[in-house]
This record gives C-alpha cells, sequence and structure tokens, in this order.
C-alpha cells in the first residue's frame, strides 16, 4: 500500500459515534458496511526549489 493511504484502526466505530452524534442514526454506509475506511496523507515525498 503506498506510503499516502494507511487503514486506520478503529475507524469505522469512530464513523458510527459521529453519525450517532451528529445524524442521530447508524451511518448508511453507502459503499456497505464491509468497506475499508484509510486516510490520505498527501505530504510530498521531496520538494526541489531554483536558486
Amino acid at each position: 500500500m503506498p506510503h499516502s493511504c494507511r487503514l486506520l484502526d478503529g475507524a469505522a466505530e469512530h464513523i458510527e459515534a459521529l453519525a450517532q452524534r451528529y445524524l442521530g442514526q447508524p451511518y448508511p454506509w453507502y459503499g456497505g458496511r464491509d468497506q475499508s475506511p484509510a486516510a490520505a496523507d498527501d505530504r510530498p515525498d521531496s520538494v526541489h526549489t531554483m536558486g
């Protein structure tokens, strides 16, 4: 898996807690409950400058 994407332990539980808090109901899981929540980390591998 690329370094810019990692699976989050406990992400589904966190999503459910947020849904309960803000929606007042379980998260609808539009793509199905077996989705793998992931976080993107868009940091560059390197930076080049001129001068």
